[in-house]
């Protein structure tokens, strides 16, 4: 349902310059991304953390809703005003000079 809802939204906004993918996002290239947004559950986050430190790839940030990136600390959180106060957490893994 998340999936369809972004196509429909990217169509109505006429995002031509966001490019949606339905795949298994461990087994995709992410060559030529920089920046990952995540909305995963722990697990979920380790296998981004694997998938982060063992390939070279070009991710410079990763912003996630709710559940940490263990093996980094975030260089900002933020509590959105919700029923949970919940933490979005901006890691910066590269430099962006």
């Amino acid at each position: 349902m998340p999936w369809l809802t972004a196509v429909i939204l990217k169509k109505v906004l006429r995002l031509k310059n966001l490019q949606l993918y339905r795949q298994d996002f461990l087994k995709s290239d992410w060559s030529g991304a920089e920046v990952i947004v995540c909305y995963l559950y722990p697990g979920g986050m380790d296998s981004i953390k694997n998938k982060i430190e063992s390939e070279e790839s070009d991710i410079r940030f990763v912003v996630s809703n709710n559940f940490a990136l263990t093996s980094h600390q975030p260089d900002k959180t933020i509590r959105l005003n919700d029923f949970y106060n919940s933490p979005v957490y901006l890691y910066q893994l590269k430099s962006t000079r």
